[in-house]
């Protein structure tokens, strides 16, 4: 299991337990997420992930793939970006 992280910072307010929902519902089951956590910081939200995946690369990448999937398809998030 490998854990990754990201930050992700808004233009308009969202709180992370919502966050943590969001990204949870759009994970699908062959992602391998076992476990996210976020947590609002100073300069937006970081994301714990981890993933059932051999490297810290593979996780790194399905993490931004889930994130960009979840601003994607939640019009709440339209302003929210990876950073």
């Amino acid at each position: 299991m490998r854990m990754s992280t990201l930050r992700v910072a808004p233009l308009v307010s969202c709180d992370a337990e919502m966050w943590r929902e969001l990204v949870r519902r759009n994970a699908d089951s062959g992602a391998g997420l076992e476990h996210i956590q976020v947590r609002a910081g100073p300069q937006g939200l970081d994301i714990f992930a981890f993933f059932r995946v051999a490297t810290a690369e593979e996780a790194d990448a399905r993490l931004r793939r889930l994130v960009e999937t979840t601003i994607a398809s939640t019009p709440e998030l339209q302003f929210w970006r990876i950073v």
